[in-house]
């Protein structure tokens, strides 16, 4: 078999020059997946075996340790003599008959379909044949690894018979990849030393001549294999199979076109055709051919047709075609900054570049749709600043207005993130480990609602480590679980939020009788949050990600104390009204004046809204629904006023006014 590069996929081409080399080879990564050969689609078992015979090899055996061996029915003599399998008497009466397999008609249909021979049907009431010794262990539950290990050695040691092993599922030999208990070890040990018989013999003649016996090693994960077998260990190489580069998808695309809903009318515009391709391939990133394969098959069933690419991907990936960022109406956008400065007072800055990046999201135009197959999230933001200003009210705001459900907004409290497994939580936990089987809380949750605000609050208690996981979303708009099920993050906006610079020196200079400006309060945060990425988290990267989306919320202003006095009293009012059917009035400023009193001290401004709303709790609240209780034949109106004499709130009705 004569590869083209140009038509297969890259790491076909580079498992020719291994075999050229003379190079047994370990096969990990996208192993189960489809492949581009020579401008075909084949699997891993077909690619191998075509492979092989095309280069004249007489042998060509198959392994893994739940069937053991799986050869041709031509080829078991053969294979019996040259393996040695001492588990059997190779001269006993009816040896030849009896295959190495596992005889179930099952098993014996699967391998001659393996080799492309017709599968044969079994003999209705035909006598059941003789075990092998193999056989009868595989029975019991036990599989004698050492001993077909062993006759691996033997095959690839001799040099008469050009001979390929292929062990499959070669990342599930051990169950400890750390400790091996000795029957395992002495198995890989054996192992080991079939790879070195297999590159120090040169078979001397026939078509494969000059070349040697060839190991191949199939395993998806490389980190289940014993790193002790493989460090630097000269017989065996490792090539990654990776998963469908740009090219290989626009090529899915070109040779299906036409099992795509919509594809034959599509087809006649060659045009059209190519850029349907370029489309397709960059949307795709990280599909594998398994994926690919099912966008087709959702193109036809949920009638998308293959021009409308967009759609028909995000579908694939979301399972939703009520995208909430394609409702939002121009006037809907034009009223967000009223919106959310209702619902977020005195930080213009931040809501401006909110405003901005909902005005981004709706048109869509973005670089990322070259490069990135517009994976990344909507939008990204860091939001830095005292505590109680707004940062997760203008989060909350934000997801009101987007998304319009309660069940849009998820929270994750970075502090219970701070020991180095934390990763794990987010994400999942990875095969044998605890927690391995309830998946990853932040990939579970995007799967489940994939139109979603994701806060991570408080941001600077999180372990480093997990800081890996955010450059993931943030670079690839995606992420892969403990499960390997992969979670895209591309209808998502991602707020980070952080009190990062609100330390004693920030108090101080807020004590000070002249003013921070606004200017001097960012300067601030900003010097913090470069200083933590850079010095403590050694992760300057993710700043860089985060670019100019690093917004500083302001310090509580006493201009905008009122304000917020007075939302958080309308909200205590239409509590009211619903209740009760009751009016709540200040008929004077008492109350608000005692309130800009009190936030006025530097320990309460540092606070910010929240210390409002805790006064409010306090002073009125819990005061009024004591005083409701004790009045339940009240009027329609309750007035609230302070007196500066008892340092207490007072309540009046129409009856005692």
């Amino acid at each position: 078999m004569e590869i083209n590069a140009l038509l297969s996929s890259r790491w076909v081409t580079e498992f020719h020059k291994r075999w050229v080399r003379g190079k047994n080879v370990l096969l990990h990564g996208n192993v189960a997946d489809q492949f581009l050969v020579n401008d075909e689609y084949q699997d891993m078992q077909k690619f191998l075996g075509r492979f092989f015979q095309s280069k004249g090899y007489e042998l060509i055996v198959e392994y893994d340790f739940v069937e053991g061996f799986r050869v041709p029915d031509e080829k078991r003599s053969l294979f019996n003599r040259l393996s040695g399998d001492r588990r059997r008497a190779a001269d006993s009466p009816g040896a030849q008959e009896r295959a190495v397999l596992p005889e179930s008609p099952s098993t014996a249909a699967g391998a001659s379909a393996a080799a492309g021979q017709p599968r044969q049907k079994p003999v209705a009431g035909g006598a059941p044949r003789e075990l092998s010794v193999a056989q009868q262990a595989r029975s019991a539950n036990r599989v004698d690894t050492f001993e077909d290990f062993a006759a691996i050695e033997r095959l690839l040691r001799q040099t008469k018979h050009a001979t390929a092993v292929v062990v499959h599922f070669g990342d599930r030999l051990v169950a400890n990849t750390k400790q091996q208990q000795e029957p395992e070890r002495k198995a890989l040990v054996c192992l080991m030393k079939a790879m070195q018989e297999a590159v120090r013999a040169t078979i001397p003649q026939g078509p494969v001549a000059g070349y040697k016996n060839m190991l191949v090693i199939v395993g998806s994960h490389l980190e289940a294999v014993p790193e002790w077998l493989l460090r630097e260990n000269t017989f065996i190489e490792l090539l990654e199979v990776s998963r469908p580069r740009t090219d290989e998808r626009m090529t899915f695309l070109r040779k299906r076109i036409q099992t795509f809903q919509g594809g034959r009318e599509l087809e006649a515009e060659p045009d059209a055709v190519e850029r349907a391709a370029v489309e397709f391939g960059n949307l795709t990133d990280g599909f594998t051919w398994w994926d690919l394969e099912a966008v087709r098959r959702t193109s036809v069933v949920e009638q998308i047709s293959v021009g409308s690419m967009r759609e028909l991907i995000d579908f694939y990936k979301f399972g939703d075609r009520d995208d909430p960022w394609e409702k939002l109406g121009r006037e809907r956008v034009n009223e967000s900054r009223r919106a959310l400065e209702n619902r977020v007072i005195g930080q213009t800055e931040a809501v401006n570049a909110v405003v901005q990046m909902i005005k981004a999201a709706r048109e869509g135009v973005t670089m990322a749709v070259e490069d990135k197959g517009g994976g990344r999230p909507k939008g990204v933001f860091f939001f830095v600043g005292p505590t109680g200003v707004g940062k997760t009210e203008l989060a909350k705001a934000l997801t009101e207005l987007i998304f319009t459900r309660e069940d849009a907004f998820a929270r994750f409290d970075m502090s219970e993130y701070a020991e180095q497994h934390a990763a794990e939580k987010l994400a999942g936990a990875p095969p044998g480990y605890v927690g391995y089987d309830e998946g990853g809380l932040l990939t579970n949750r995007v799967r489940e609602r994939p139109f979603s605000l994701l806060l991570f609050d408080e941001i600077e208690k999180a372990h480093p480590r997990l800081m890996d996981k955010f450059l993931q979303i943030l670079d690839d708009g995606r992420l892969t679980d403990g499960k390997g099920r992969t979670t895209y993050f591309s209808q998502t906006v991602i707020i980070f939020t952080s009190n990062i610079g609100s330390g004693k020196r920030l108090q101080e200079r807020l004590a000070s009788p002249e003013p921070m400006s606004y200017e001097e309060v960012q300067k601030h945060y900003l010097q913090a949050v470069r200083s933590h990425f850079h010095r403590k988290l050694r992760r300057p990267e993710l700043l860089g990600r985060l670019g100019e989306n690093i917004l500083v919320f302001d310090v509580l202003r006493p201009e905008y104390v009122v304000g917020i006095f007075e939302k958080f009293l309308g909200l205590l009012s239409k509590s009211l009204q619903r209740k009760r059917q009751m009016i709540l009035e200040l008929p004077d400023d008492s109350l608000r004046d005692h309130i800009s009193r009190l936030m006025a001290q530097p320990e309460n401004r540092m606070l910010g809204g929240r210390r409002i709303r805790a006064l409010l709790e306090s002073l009125v609240e819990r005061p009024l629904n004591a005083w409701l209780f004790d009045n339940p034949d009240v009027g329609s109106r309750v007035r609230v006023t302070y007196s500066q004499s008892t340092g207490k709130v007072r309540f009046d009705d129409e009856s005692t006014a």
